[in-house]
């Protein structure tokens, strides 16, 4: 399972709990099996670019907004993306990013 189709699925199912819809609901909203949403919500499948646009309309949202998933990541994946920005970042990035975090922090 890919990272983009595992963010995408939480993404989907963050943004169906929030419109108050089960995987069927949806599915039968998006024309699309309630099987299918819950393999796109697990990251098991990749999506295609009319089952996307599909799932967007159900959920009455822009199909930009639905690919807007960076926030959906957990807590440990956002850790491992961060130590490995910072151990490769150029010197300067490093001190203005240590700036950043030391202020918003506390």
């Amino acid at each position: 399972m890919s990272l983009i189709a595992k963010r995408l699925g939480q993404r989907i199912r963050s943004l169906r709990k929030k419109a108050n819809l089960t995987q069927d609901s949806l599915a039968e909203l998006a024309d699309l099996s309630g099987k299918h949403i819950g393999e796109i919500e697990r990251g098991g499948v990749n999506l295609t670019v009319q089952a996307l646009e599909q799932i967007a309309n159900a959920l009455k949202i822009s199909t930009l907004e639905l690919l807007n998933y960076d926030h959906e990541a957990d807590v440990d994946e956002l850790r491992s993306e961060l130590i490995n920005y910072l151990t490769q970042c150029p010197s300067e990035d490093l001190k203005i990013a240590y700036r950043l975090i030391s202020v918003v922090r506390w």
